[in-house]
């Protein structure tokens, strides 16, 4: 079967890649979440392992969340992205120790996954890497953390906030940070 980027794919590989989908939609309708963890083998197309990821990372259940780890090795990117994403939708105390070691993935995308996943889950060590990023000169690595900022769930200090504010390097990032303070506030809030 041809994944994604190797050319394009046949009529007939992109039907046997649609019915592989349909299949697995079906069986998570009617057998549950679970039912989809065979689906995240690497016999099946890395678009067939995303999807499966992306619906236990929406489900909730955390029991789940040890079937996602051998896809953190995957050689795909797009695959290790979904990943990480549905561990950080699952907000699971038992991937602290996977999502540290996904900060040191080469792709960013799954780094920032990481952080906001951590941030998720209250570790002390996503303030400290929002706060870096934050300082970083680049548009793309302040936003990821500002967004985890807005995920941090713990009430931070007042002094603690002005460092963040102070350490902006315009107004309009100063703006930003101060909105995603205004999140964190009612995320914090609402996990009381």
């Amino acid at each position: 079967m041809i994944e994604r980027g190797e050319g394009k794919a046949s009529r007939g590989d992109r039907r046997a890649l649609s019915e592989r989908l349909h299949e697995l939609e079906k069986r998570k309708r009617l057998h549950g979440v679970e039912s989809v963890v065979p689906f995240l083998s690497n016999e099946q197309p890395a678009r067939v392992r995303m999807h499966a990821a992306s619906l236990i990372g929406t489900s909730g259940d955390k029991s789940l969340a040890q079937a996602l780890f051998p896809l953190l090795d995957d050689e795909s990117e797009e695959v290790r992205v979904s990943a990480v994403a549905a561990l950080r939708r699952l907000e699971s105390e038992a991937t602290v120790g996977v999502l540290e070691e996904c900060l040191d993935d080469e792709s960013a995308v799954v780094r920032y996954w990481a952080i906001e996943g951590l941030a998720a889950l209250r570790h002390p060590r996503a303030l400290e890497l929002a706060r870096e990023l934050l300082r970083d000169d680049r548009s793309g690595p302040k936003r990821v953390g500002l967004r985890a900022l807005a995920a941090w769930s713990e009430p931070l200090t007042r002094d603690e906030k002005r460092e963040l504010v102070q350490a902006a390097s315009s107004w309009l990032w100063r703006r930003r940070i101060k909105r995603a303070l205004r999140v964190q506030r009612r995320t914090a809030a609402g996990r009381r």
